[in-house]
């Protein structure tokens, strides 16, 4: 028997709009409500079309959300799609969704005998190569999610949905984009052009015109401020300790420069415009990386090397850990509540009781 398709479950939500919403939401406020919108909230801030030519499209004010009947039941339970597909065929008294046990490339007249997987296979659990493999490997079919609406609603597609067309990027599409974005002078490139300033600066002595002639045109110095860390940064104190050892090991003079454009620019900054300015990762990561012979042009892919262990463990937590029910973008003061910590748990070992195996 063939499945009902996703846009009909959909349709059947929108036609029944007003019992969902009274099931999700309770009764409606009455005094802002009509007989083609139902209005929620002392200000009615959620407006929800039960009539008309608007009818199953919805909008929540405050939010900024809104779209249709089976949009309504991910936002109002959290669900992610498949979930809140299969909430609504319960809720409308359909059919529960089948599943497929032919395997692909198996012939559907071939007997369950022919096509079981041995115990051992069946009881096999994945091995991390297995997962790592499923998440580069997974995309999602556009069936189902906000950009089948999006791309409906603007009249750019239409049934049947192509199978082609990905809505979430794998794995190697998250990275380009991560590394796309290290691109550019201000940001994963900012490092090689403060050691650009440094070479032409060349001299402690050099640094205080330099950094006041920089003033007077109203230029940016490289290396110092953040978008988010208003008082000094914590990486840039690690990386200015080892900017010293290395200056003092090597005698080079990158370390006395660095420090002095920090200071003049700070007491400057402070003077000029009443402002404190601190120095970034970048500052002293510069001359870290010089002295220790990296040429410049590898300075943003190391920094990007080093973040891409950052980048899987946040795929691996959306994909196993359970944090979050749908894709979402995580910001520096989320908190981490998934269940996943990796195959040695939570606990923490010090490395010294570690036992190698």
């Amino acid at each position: 028997m063939n499945d009902i398709p996703f846009s009909d479950i959909a349709e059947h939500l929108n036609q029944r709009i007003e019992d969902l919403a009274r099931e999700l939401l309770g009764e409606p406020n009455n005094d802002l409500s009509t007989q083609i919108q139902l209005r929620y909230g002392t200000k009615g801030s959620i407006a929800i079309e039960i009539n008309g030519s608007q009818r199953g499209r919805w909008y929540d004010h405050e939010q900024g959300i809104g779209g249709d009947g089976m949009e309504f039941v991910r936002a109002r339970l959290g669900l992610a799609n498949g979930a809140a597909c299969d909430w609504a065929r319960d809720w409308l008294g359909l059919p529960a969704r089948s599943i497929s046990t032919t395997p692909e490339n198996t012939s559907p007249h071939q007997s369950k005998a022919d096509t079981a997987p041995s115990p051992e296979i069946s009881n096999k659990k994945p091995t991390m190569a297995e997962k790592v493999n499923k998440i580069v490997a997974d995309g999602q079919d556009i069936e189902g999610t906000p950009a089948e609406t999006y791309l409906r609603n603007r009249g750019i597609i239409v049934s049947p949905l192509p199978t082609t067309i990905r809505f979430r990027p794998n794995a190697y599409g998250r990275y380009g984009a991560a590394v796309g974005a290290l691109s550019g002078e201000l940001h994963g490139g900012a490092n090689y052009e403060v050691m650009r300033m440094l070479l032409d600066i060349k001299t402690e002595d050099s640094v205080e015109p330099y950094i006041k002639e920089k003033f007077t045109k109203n230029e940016r110095i490289m290396g110092m401020g953040h978008a988010v860390y208003k008082t000094v940064d914590p990486r840039s104190q690690v990386l200015k300790e080892l900017s010293k050892k290395l200056s003092e090991k090597t005698s080079q003079p990158w370390y006395d420069i660095t420090s002095k454009v920090e200071h003049v620019t700070a007491e400057l900054m402070k003077k000029t415009k009443g402002v404190e300015i601190f120095p970034n990762v970048d500052l002293y990561s510069a001359s870290v990386y010089y002295m220790l012979g990296i040429p410049m042009d590898l300075n943003t892919p190391i920094f990007a090397i080093s973040r891409a262990a950052g980048w899987a463990a946040h795929i691996i937590e959306e994909k196993f850990a359970e944090a979050a029910p749908k894709p979402m973008l995580y910001r520096p003061k989320a908190v981490y509540i998934g269940k996943y910590a990796g195959s040695q748990g939570c606990k923490y070992i010090p490395i010294e009781k570690r036992i190698k195996k």
